[in-house]
């Protein structure tokens, strides 16, 4: 496996009073040429294929097989469909197949990226988030295209905040209470029970998983006082491990189990923290920003993509733990509302709403180049990926 692409844009990077500038020597970044031989294009699970592939931004699609990289023949084989990928350069073929179905063809199309760009494929990621829905909210799945959107509660209040675990079995988020109250429910994402795993008079709103899937870090705040805690998954028991005056929010795990970034306002306006489980200790990260949220981290830690407000506008950026080199990846008129780094650290997820509608794009960090997955006539908030 190549270090991570974002390790080598950050290090080649500068910030002109304009634009990002980057240079890339590495050229395993430059977009594969990838041939497609003639398909059946009435078979819908071969177009998701195809069209999947040529809007990827890593990708040239050409219309010969002239001075290509590798070449796809896709075909019908009985139930199933057979996929034959062929290295041009060093004559090598490899065979792969699908079910009729999506959750195959993805797990397939992932094989296939990863043989292609020896990373990782992102073509399996699972998205939750909160949607309104007639008058409430409630948490919503879906596959990264949009193409198998799905409501998976049903509750009178509205629901809020999802979170799903490292390994995609559970979820959970905030749920309203009819009494004013807030609780943590969890939900089995093979058969979609849920089951209430705390509750308070206070806000309560998970943040992370821990990577062993055991535990939850979530906040509670009652206007007064915001504590972060650990929630042992198996006994309910709770363990405070951080208490303040000001507003804690967006607990997540870094690459290490004792260390947590959140955002709080202790300096007056929003800024992201890491937080020390063991020593209690407590660091500043984000100090160019008057207003910063919505952290996110790589897989393998290390680097943190966060939305800062600039001219009214939230607008992406990237950095190391020690602030020491900052990075905006957008600017401009667009404004995002939730961003989430995925398991190939080449990519980054956003949501936007544009008043109209929400849309799900996805940031190809090398070229800055953004594809719209899909866009749906709700709003989409606290977007997460797995």
């Amino acid at each position: 496996m190549k270090k991570l692409l974002v390790i080598l844009i950050l290090l080649l990077s500068t910030i002109t009073a304009s634009a990002l500038k980057i240079t890339i020597e590495d050229a395993n970044i430059r977009p594969f040429r990838l041939f497609f031989f003639p398909f059946n294009d009435k078979e819908p699970l071969l177009n998701n294929f195809f069209n999947t592939f040529k809007n990827l931004p890593n990708f040239e699609i050409p219309d010969e097989p002239r001075s290509v990289d590798f070449t796809i023949k896709s075909e019908s084989v009985g139930e199933d469909l057979k996929f034959t990928l062929n290295n041009e350069k060093t004559g090598e073929f490899f065979t792969y197949i699908a079910k009729r179905n999506l959750p195959s063809l993805y797990l397939t199309m992932d094989k296939i990226y990863e043989r292609i760009t020896e990373t990782r494929g992102i073509f399996s990621t699972k998205l939750i988030f909160s949607m309104n829905w007639y008058g409430k909210r409630e948490i919503f799945i879906s596959d990264l295209w949009g193409r198998s959107i799905k409501k998976i509660t049903d509750n009178k209040k509205d629901s809020i905040c999802p979170v799903m675990s490292f390994d995609g079995k559970y979820a959970v988020y905030t749920l309203y209470e009819n009494d004013g109250s807030t609780s943590l429910r969890l939900i089995n994402m093979i058969d979609y029970t849920e089951s209430n795993i705390y509750a308070s008079k206070e806000l309560n709103v998970a943040g992370s998983f821990s990577s062993d899937n055991r535990y939850i870090y979530f906040v509670s705040s009652d206007g007064k006082q915001s504590k972060l805690s650990k929630l042992n998954i198996s006994n309910r028991e709770v363990a405070v491990l951080y208490k303040s005056r000001s507003r804690l929010v967006s607990p997540i795990v870094t690459s290490k189990d004792d260390e947590l970034l959140f955002v709080s306002d202790e300096y007056g306006s929003p800024q992201i923290f890491l937080f020390n489980v063991k020593d209690k200790s407590l660091r500043r990260i984000t100090k160019s920003h008057s207003y910063a949220t919505s952290p996110t981290v790589t897989i393998e830690g290390g680097y943190l993509a966060y939305l800062a407000q600039v001219a009214g506008k939230n607008q992406i950026f990237i950095t190391n733990y020690e602030n020491s080199e900052i990075v905006p990846l957008s600017y401009g008129n667009i404004s995002f509302d939730d961003i989430i780094w995925l398991n190939n650290p080449r990519f980054l997820l956003a949501s936007r709403y544009d008043g109209k509608q929400s849309q799900v794009l996805l940031i190809d960090i090398p070229t800055q180049k953004k594809v719209e997955l899909f866009d749906i006539k709700g709003v989409i908030s606290y977007l997460k990926a797995r």
